[in-house]
């Protein structure tokens, strides 16, 4: 987890999670299997790409 904020007047929380998956489709398996559970909703994926420093 890098981030919890309440929100809607501390209604509902926010979470934001940093994950690394192991194949670029995985993506997709892991947005299907959160979208199954009772209480989640906006689902936001954002995708970065490595970078190297130099």
């Amino acid at each position: 987890m890098v981030a919890m904020r309440s929100v809607a007047q501390g209604q509902v929380v926010d979470y934001a999670y940093q994950v690394k998956l192991s194949a670029p489709t995985d993506n997709i398996t892991l947005i299907q299997q959160l979208e199954t559970f009772e209480g989640i909703r906006g689902i936001t994926y954002t995708n970065q790409e490595a970078t190297v420093e130099v």
